[in-house]
């Protein structure tokens, strides 16, 4: 008898608790119009009715051709979950995840004219952090990398349109730091090389399009130092530069 009783009273005040809570997330719709007419719908989305300067629900826009604009959904006037924007003529051009009215998760762009994806980045409380891609109109990855605290770090790859590697790039906080490679369209080495803190520092090399040495060269802190060797695509040598502080203290040609 005793347990029957205290279940009753815990259903009781369960009962309550969510009639308590139904009526705090209680809502009412809001409608506003481009016209006086009201005909043309601008926007509507749903507010708290215990604080109407709460957005609470899903929230829509509309363009003034009656295109949908933007959706998104708010939770005690912040934004939460997917969001996508459309432009007048109704296709998609972003999409984003939000957590407390701040970008967390996927964000998505996308072409204005055909549609297709253009960059894919990932965000934490409104700053980049984790993969970031973007992509050439025939869906070719064009750029991508990874984002650590806000800033560009580790190894970052560009490539050419037709899918083939461009450049291999490290970074630290924004700024190239670390090896350093470019490819001819070819597929052939184009340059190699070591930044330090976003300088040139030791050797670097480049080639022909061919896999022929064209340069090598000797960098300290971003300027020329030293001989400087210069070569044709079939390998002769054709100049021979000294340099000093990055100034030509002596040219040879062959």
């Amino acid at each position: 008898m005793k347990f029957v009783f205290k279940y009753t009273i815990f259903i009781l005040l369960a009962g309550v608790l969510f009639t308590a809570c139904e009526r705090e997330m209680a809502t009412t719709s809001i409608t506003e119009f481009y016209d006086a007419e009201q005909q043309n719908l601008k926007r509507k989305y749903e507010v708290l009715q215990k604080d109407t300067s709460q957005k609470h629900g899903i929230y829509q826009s509309f363009h003034e051709n009656g295109q949908l604009k933007m959706t998104v959904a708010y939770v005690k006037n912040k934004k939460n979950g997917l969001g996508r924007i459309y432009d007048e003529a109704g296709k998609k051009i972003e999409e984003a995840q939000f957590k407390n009215n701040q970008l967390n998760g996927n964000r998505k762009i996308f072409d204005r004219e055909n549609g297709a994806l253009v960059i894919e980045e990932t965000y934490m409380d409104n700053e980049f952090e984790g993969p970031y891609t973007s992509y050439f109109p025939n869906g070719q990855i064009k750029q991508e990398g990874q984002y650590i605290n806000g800033a560009m770090n580790e190894l970052w790859k560009y490539y050419y349109a037709s899918g083939q590697l461009k450049e291999a790039v490290h970074f630290s906080n924004n700024v190239e730091d670390g090896p350093y490679q470019a490819w001819h369209e070819n597929g052939q080495l184009k340059a190699e090389g070591r930044y330090e803190n976003e300088n040139r520092e030791g050797v670097w090399k480049v080639y022909h399009s061919n896999g022929v040495l064209e340069e090598e060269a000797t960098y300290k802190n971003d300027w020329e130092e030293g001989l400087i060797e210069v070569f044709d695509s079939t390998g002769t040598k054709i100049k021979a530069i000294t340099y000093k502080n990055g100034r030509v203290q002596n040219l040879e040609r062959f």
